[in-house]
């Protein structure tokens, strides 16, 4: 009876082995993904073309105007947000050849120049009146101090953003050699 009751367990415990082994026994596939890796993006904001970073205007006298735009170019491979800031508007007496003609204070020439800062969709440096592109508008002492939105600027993307300019014709000798000198910050950051 023990040799039976010993012969019972060797079955049941062979039978439970080949059931468990069996539970092992469907089919099954294995693949590795190898070499991931994280790159971040990149903003790069440089200035384009063949153009100058700087405009420097000459001779201007009462009824002049024009426009003159910058290349902006992102090297980078992200989108960023563009953004104009002005700063440290100067204006200087210069000489002047005939006494000014009324009480307006010395080197007052960014008092009495109208501005529009405008994005040259066609990059060609002529300011488009009423085409929607305007920015920003006023006198050139009243650039603002804070960020201009210029819109977006895709990643190995380019704009070109103007500024129009023109002086009244009834100033007369109030500017007459006066000068005036204002930088100019760009700024691309993601939005």
């Amino acid at each position: 009876m023990k040799r039976k009751i010993a012969m019972l367990l060797v079955s049941a415990t062979l039978a439970i082995a080949l059931l468990g082994g069996g539970v092992y026994a469907y089919f099954s596939d294995t693949e590795s993904s190898t070499g991931n890796q994280f790159t971040a993006g990149s903003l790069d904001l440089v200035f384009g073309g063949s153009g100058s970073s700087s405009m420097v205007l000459n001779n201007l006298a009462p009824g002049n105007s024009g426009a003159s735009s910058l290349q902006l170019d992102n090297n980078g491979n992200i989108a960023g947000t563009l953004t104009m800031t002005a700063s440290n508007v100067v204006d200087g007496e210069g000489t002047n050849w005939e006494p000014e003609t009324n009480t307006a204070p010395p080197g007052d020439l960014s008092a009495n120049v109208d501005i529009v800062v405008f994005v040259d969709a066609n990059g060609n440096g002529i300011y488009d009146d009423g085409v929607g592109n305007d920015l920003w508008s006023g006198k050139l002492n009243t650039l603002p101090s804070v960020n201009v939105n210029c819109g977006s600027l895709a990643g190995a993307g380019s704009t070109h953003i103007g500024i129009y300019w023109s002086i009244a014709t009834s100033v007369g000798n109030d500017i007459m050699g006066d000068t005036t000198s204002f930088d100019v910050t760009f700024t691309l950051q993601q939005p």
